[in-house]
């Protein structure tokens, strides 16, 4: 059938569960059920499962937002699209863009969630699972300065914590990767589990107000070499119960 010249099918809800083209590339799929993450200060929810809010696509421009406030993640114009597999976004090369989404400055606190595959857990420069860096920021990140993945703020200075060794990182496995700050105290976690913490104090600062990137940044640093299925992000610090609670869910969804 020829569907050259069809702006949009309608797609009576049961009856069709994907939708791939001539060389086997899923176009759509149906979502599975929303999983019920911890929502008191969710304000961005990004999943590659359901990357259009409907379903599953392959080659899109836009990521939906899942808490549904507007603030979707963009690619940079000159971005054919962003490619995502079933489950997750693949990043496999060195870049300057990124998606981006609107995140205000948070005032109480933040926390930061990442399920992720770095295959090169460790390189030359910074490459963020996800950040505002520019001058000052904040953001969980993979550097060498924190010796594998970890979480930077600026809050007035840069302070920095290691999450997971580069020595102790397993490159098949997925990861859930917290950071919490509730401006007193950075916290860091990998699948649920606390592995550190920084006392710091004063609320976290960027250059940009109203922008978060994952993947990458924008002037020279490295994209992350890896797979991102899931991101989360807070505007307070989640408590140690509630980081387990979404990291049950992210092992009952993906697995080890």
């Amino acid at each position: 059938m020829d569907f050259s010249n069809i702006k949009g099918i309608e797609i009576p809800e049961g009856i069709v569960k994907q939708i791939t083209d001539a060389d086997n590339n899923i176009l759509w799929q149906k979502a599975s059920p929303q999983p019920q993450y911890i929502q008191d200060g969710l304000v961005a929810w990004f999943d590659a499962e359901n990357n259009t809010g409907t379903g599953h696509a392959s080659n899109v421009k836009v990521w939906k937002n899942l808490v549904g406030n507007g603030y979707d993640a963009q690619t940079n114009d000159t971005v054919n699209g962003m490619n995502f597999e079933s489950n997750y976004i693949q990043f496999t090369s060195y870049s300057t863009r990124a998606p981006v989404f609107r995140y205000n400055v948070p005032t109480d606190g933040l926390t930061f969630e990442v399920v992720c595959i770095a295959t090169s857990p460790i390189g030359s420069s910074q490459a963020p699972l996800i950040s505002n860096f520019s001058g000052i920021g904040y953001g969980l990140q993979n550097a060498s300065f924190t010796s594998g993945i970890g979480m930077t703020i600026n809050t007035g200075s840069w302070q920095d914590m290691n999450i997971v060794f580069t020595n102790d990182w397993n490159t098949n496995k997925i990861y859930t990767i917290t950071g919490t700050y509730d401006n007193t105290t950075m916290k860091g976690y990998a699948d649920g589990v606390k592995l550190s913490y920084n006392t710091v104090g004063g609320q976290a600062r960027s250059d940009y107000s109203e922008l978060v990137i994952f993947g990458a940044k924008t002037s020279n640093m490295s994209l992350l070499s890896g797979k991102v299925y899931c991101v989360r992000c807070y505007n307070r610090a989640l408590t140690e119960e509630e980081v387990a609670y979404n990291r049950a869910i992210d092992l009952s969804r993906f697995g080890t």
